[in-house]
């Protein structure tokens, strides 16, 4: 665990800077990490938490049916307030589901659906901005959580009479903070002794187990006791044929990003990550297809750098939060303009999306990349590989979530990266 905290500090400081060769195991000897753990809509785990506004929680879940008013996670203290409460609500048209937090919906998100087995990651802070982030709703605040005494429960929701109402639904990753601290940090985890699954506080150091009836079923191991469940790589490349990673985040005017890539394919037009929206495309980074290309944030040339044919890496970073400042391979200043609304088109990395399709392929290497929501992280990914499947994609190093290929073709990987773990220190050795 202090490894992998000491390098989501890494990644704040400098994407580029962060990488090492495997996750240390967080969970310990006797247990065994699970992708995720699935409900079928009569099991639950009870965390015993008292949800109160001082907390914020995070969750990424995976939705497997599509049906009316299903519960992820969360605890009410009345029917009027349930802002804590994370579920789907039905549409009425086809079983279509959105993603929720609370049941008079103060956040809906804008996807066309739940039902699509893609994942969403629901971030809620009743602390501070009582902001929240929904699947790929735009980020906003909601008011102040009510008191209430119901502890907080995952695949269900409890109120405070303690009824309950289920979900059907994955949990990859749940944590709760109270204050600037992490109260409670959960993995999917299978206790090896007798096979029960359950969730891991790898913070308390405590099994959670079902409470209902039925048993939860398992994703794949993604380490054994005492080993790692991922390699970090020197970086990940598509081949332009159709390869690309959704980051699942909307791109505002209050984001920044930070990447490290390098060229593949010179003379021609493609890309290496972004969203775009009519007339407005600056979070979009790619090569602009002259016959010496030069590196290009945004479709209107607002940063051109110097040649991208020429295999060296490049870092560039955007900060449209406050002083709208760019860097593009040793290029700086300052873009003109506050970032447009980009609707639904969430980021991507090796293509963009535009219009809620992905287009423009990149053919290109990413080492690294960083999203900031103003001077916080919103996600720091680095290339890896899961031992598991031996799939490739990009790991999110602060909720230790995976984002695979979601488009066609096979990505190409660079060389595993060696740590050596000292007193919870990660050295990178090259």
């Amino acid at each position: 665990m202090i490894a992998i905290e000491r390098m989501r500090y890494l990644g704040a400081l400098a994407g580029f800077l962060m990488s090492a060769a495997v996750f240390s195991g967080t969970l310990p000897a006797g247990y065994t990490q699970l992708m995720y753990i699935e409900s079928t809509g009569t099991q639950y785990i009870d965390t015993g938490v008292v949800f109160a506004y001082t907390n914020g929680f995070s969750i990424t879940y995976q939705v497997t049916s599509a049906e009316s008013h299903q519960r992820f996670c969360g605890s009410i203290g009345s029917a009027t307030d349930s802002r804590c409460c994370v579920g789907a609500n039905s549409q009425g048209d086809g079983d279509v589901s959105l993603a929720y937090v609370g049941w008079n919906g103060l956040v809906v998100s804008s996807t066309a659906g739940v039902q699509d087995m893609s994942m969403g990651t629901i971030d809620v802070n009743y602390r501070n901005l009582r902001f929240y982030n929904c699947r790929d709703a735009g980020n906003g605040k909601v008011e102040v959580l009510k008191t209430q005494n119901a502890t907080f429960c995952l695949f269900a929701c409890k109120n405070s009479n303690g009824t309950l109402t289920y979900g059907k639904c994955r949990i990859m990753a749940f944590r709760i903070s109270s204050g600037d601290n992490i109260a409670m940090d959960c993995v999917p985890a299978r206790r090896d002794s007798d096979g029960v699954l359950g969730m891991y506080d790898i913070v308390g150091g405590a099994f959670f187990t079902n409470r209902g009836t039925g048993t939860f079923t398992g994703g794949a191991a993604i380490g054994k006791p005492g080993q790692s469940g991922y390699v970090v790589l020197d970086y990940l490349e598509s081949t332009g044929a159709g390869q690309y990673i959704d980051t699942g985040v909307i791109f505002t005017g209050q984001h920044g990003f930070a990447i490290t890539y390098q060229n593949v394919r010179p003379a021609s037009f493609h890309v290496f990550c972004g969203s775009r929206a009519d007339g407005d495309s600056r979070c979009f980074l790619g090569s602009n297809g002259q016959t010496t290309p030069t590196a290009t944030i945004g479709w209107n040339t607002v940063v051109e750098s110097g040649n991208v044919n020429d295999l060296c890496k490049g870092t560039a970073s955007v900060n449209l939060y406050a002083s709208k400042s760019y860097d593009c391979r040793g290029t700086s200043g300052s873009v003109s303009a506050d970032l447009a609304d980009q609707g639904s088109n969430t980021f991507a990395l090796f293509a963009y999306k535009f219009n809620g399709s992905i287009s423009n392929h990149g053919n290109c290497r990413i080492s690294s990349f960083t999203m900031t929501k103003g001077s916080d992280v919103v996600m720091s990914l680095t290339p890896i590989r899961r031992l598991s499947d031996g799939a490739l994609g990009m790991y999110d190093i602060d909720r230790r979530v995976f984002y695979p290929n979601l488009g066609s073709g096979e990505f190409l990987a660079g060389a595993p990266l060696e740590v050596v773990y000292t007193g919870g220190t990660v050295i990178v050795v090259r």
